[in-house]
């Protein structure tokens, strides 16, 4: 199976939810500053536009994809051990 494959919709809906993400973060900043009765909505508005652009942010798992394993049977194991 080839991995190398753009999802183009993945990495459009990606971005939306980075965007959306940080247009509600704002939301919740502008609640909090303007509003003295609703500080602490503004605060869960905001974290939950951090937790959703978190969300849109690509996943670390390198270790699944198939470049790290065909780079990683070129290189033999003995360059890893310390030479005299």
């Amino acid at each position: 199976m080839d991995n190398n494959k753009v999802n183009y919709a993945e990495v459009i809906a990606r971005l939306m939810m980075i965007l959306v993400g940080f247009i509600i973060v704002m939301l919740g900043f502008i609640t909090f500053i303007h509003s003295g009765e609703h500080r602490t909505l503004g605060v869960l508005i905001s974290f939950g536009g951090v937790a959703a652009m978190f969300m849109g942010v690509p996943d670390n798992d390198w270790t699944n994809t198939r470049t790290f394993w065909v780079a990683h049977k070129k290189q033999s194991w003995t360059t890893w051990e310390a030479k005299d």
